[in-house]
């Protein structure tokens, strides 16, 4: 998990817009090829790591993939 995080961070530090989101999708791709892990990894890491970082990212709702919480997919990710 910490590999995977560290190359998440970097991609979102690369792919932020001025306000720091970005969406998980369009850096879905970029992060498993690095990772070598299935999109469902993907987002399962990406719930892994915002559960036990809440301090460090912030999901937004929106997007046609993403984490599912309480129902609602979220797409958006940015660092706090």
């Amino acid at each position: 998990i910490e590999f995977f995080k560290e190359n998440f961070d970097s991609v979102l530090m690369e792919k932020s817009t001025s306000i720091g989101w970005v969406e998980l999708s369009s850096i879905k791709t970029e992060i498993c090829d690095i990772c070598d892990i299935s999109n469902n990894e993907f987002y399962n890491y990406v719930s892994d790591i915002t559960e036990l970082h809440p301090d460090r990212y912030e999901l937004s709702s929106g997007g046609f993939e993403g984490v599912v919480l309480r129902g609602i997919v979220h797409g958006f990710v940015r660092c706090i």
